[in-house]
């Protein structure tokens, strides 16, 4: 069975692309996490901004601490490279938060998708794309109380009112 530990519960975030700007996903992406009660470390990554909403930002996954899991809300087409980085830099798992893979005509996405695959040798977890979050919000912390799955996790995250103590999106 594989370890998918790092990526249900890990210790700490790298958001990818993240943003400042609340009113796009790349930004509601860490405002949504520090508004839960998760424990870990949050760290924003972006190359034209210093400071995500409080946090110290990093131009690279390259500059960041050790770090278990990053979410990348980045254009397609850079996934790939942003992938071979986190594998170089040892993060153990990833979530693809961006849209453009196997959904899309042509064969510019399945071909991504396959670069994607092609990097099986960094032994890390994968989650696919169109979810927002797939990790407990409380590392180690069993679901007891409320959890959910959805086929897109981007409903799950907008939820007003209910805190959920997981959350997994199916995406495609």
């Amino acid at each position: 069975m594989p370890d998918i530990a790092k990526l249900l519960w890990p210790e700490s975030v790298a958001i990818i692309g993240a943003s400042s700007d609340t009113r796009g996903l790349r930004g509601r992406i860490v405002q949504i996490m520090r508004s839960h009660p998760y424990q870990g470390a949050v760290y924003p990554v972006s190359r034209s901004e210093t400071e995500v909403q409080g946090l110290k930002a990093y131009k690279s996954v390259a500059d960041l601490p050790p770090t278990d899991l990053a979410a990348m809300i980045i254009p397609a087409k850079f996934v790939p490279q942003e992938l071979e980085n986190c594998g170089k830099a040892g993060i153990k798992a990833a979530i693809i938060l961006s849209s453009g893979f196997a959904e899309e005509k042509g064969e510019t996405g399945p071909a991504l998708q396959k670069e994607i695959q092609a990097l099986s040798h960094f032994s890390f977890r994968v989650d696919g794309s169109i979810e927002l979050f797939d990790m407990d919000f409380e590392p180690r912390k069993l679901f007891t109380d409320v959890a959910a799955v959805s086929e897109i996790g981007n409903f799950l995250g907008q939820t007003p009112g209910i805190q959920f103590d997981g959350l997994s999106a199916a995406g495609h």
